[in-house]
């Protein structure tokens, strides 16, 4: 956000170059999380049933979206445009209640109730980058600008260390909460 900020007629193709390091990055890690599981499954550690296969299909589905849509956002921040990010999230969120309502009433079905999360996904992933293209005025497919992407990789080190510090700390509370009462408590 804040480079795109500092240079908004770069924007583009640092969104780019972000995708450029994405691509490889989700791909990665989708196959990384699906041979852990596999392991773990032929070890008999790990037993997953078919839906459970499938629900895990679906979430990585979700978060292979997610981190396309999370680099939009930036760009659409560093201009100062949350009305497209707003409408995003309204979106989805709709379609994931009306359609996650009907699973549940309809079916009572969790692969249904999956399939609503992951068309939420799609609607706000294809809406989100179809904006972000047009503020853009320009492409957003991946683009292996090598100056560019070694700048961003000098910075990684520290945005991944701030997001990792982050996420330990939006958890400590719960675990903290979970040692000194029940779980049903802690929610």
């Amino acid at each position: 956000t804040r480079q795109a900020a500092k240079q908004e007629d770069e924007a583009g193709l640092l969104l780019r170059a972000t995708y450029a390091i994405k691509v490889p990055l989700v791909l990665a890690t989708t196959v990384l999380l699906w041979l852990v599981m596999l392991v773990l499954s032929l070890l008999h550690i790990v037993t997953l049933t078919g839906t459970e296969w499938l629900l895990l299909c679906g979430a990585s589905g979700i978060i292979a979206m997610d981190a396309f849509t999370a680099g939009a956002y930036a760009i659409l921040r560093a201009r100062q445009n949350v009305t497209i990010e707003s409408r995003a999230i309204v979106l989805f969120q709709t379609t994931v209640l009306v359609l996650g309502s009907a699973a549940v009433l309809g079916t009572g079905n969790i692969l249904f109730v999956m399939a609503s999360l992951m068309t939420g996904s799609v609607v706000n992933a294809v809406y989100t980058l179809s904006r972000v293209r047009r503020v853009l005025g320009t492409s957003i497919a991946p683009q292996r600008d090598m100056p560019r992407i070694r700048t961003m990789l000098r910075m990684l080190p520290a945005f991944a260390t701030a997001g990792i510090f982050t996420k330990v700390y939006q958890q400590a509370d719960v675990v903290l909460l979970r040692t000194m009462t029940d779980t049903h408590t802690v929610g």
